[in-house]
């Protein structure tokens, strides 16, 4: 069993494809057909625009690339689908802290920096939507990971900078 699970590595490291990963027992994302993510993904951009144009979002979704697998193979079915995601404050902390009763419609929490933290990731949270095919990764992972345009590509960017 072992020499099945790193027959496709390279110098004898551990091969991090899927079949040899859930035959070493690791948790696997379920594949995803690519015409399912193209849906997901257009889904995906309605809810960036309308958490844009609700003012009881702390935060604006400002720009949506994806990468990764989605952009660099033409295979039918996918682990995951990575994407840049870069968020904006839409009210400065005076403005949030002073009128978090608003803000915080809906918050489980009671106490104030978890309705804070509820406050600020809620935006996140939405646009996800609870679809564990998306991987967010920070905007500013683009430049650390040194990410070539071509292997990336914009679906969303917000317009009206107020």
């Amino acid at each position: 069993m072992e020499d099945e699970v790193v027959i496709h590595s390279s110098i004898g490291e551990v091969c991090t494809c899927r079949k040899c990963r859930i035959a070493r027992g690791e948790k696997v994302r379920k594949e995803i057909k690519r015409s399912s993510v193209d849906k997901l993904l257009i889904d995906l951009l309605k809810r960036a625009e309308i958490i844009n144009a609700d003012p009881n979002y702390a935060k604006y979704i400002d720009r949506i690339e994806v990468f990764g697998s989605y952009i660099t193979t033409d295979k039918e079915y996918l682990g995951d689908v990575d994407l840049f995601v870069e968020m904006s404050n839409r009210y400065n902390q005076a403005k949030i802290h002073k009128e978090m009763h608003i803000f915080g419609k809906g918050c489980p929490y009671t106490d104030s920096m978890s309705r804070l933290f509820w406050i600020m990731g809620r935006a996140e949270k939405d646009l996800k939507a609870k679809k564990n095919s998306f991987e967010f990764h920070p905007y500013e992972e683009k430049k650390l990971l040194n990410v070539p345009e071509n292997q990336c590509r914009l679906l969303y960017e917000r317009l009206s900078k107020e």
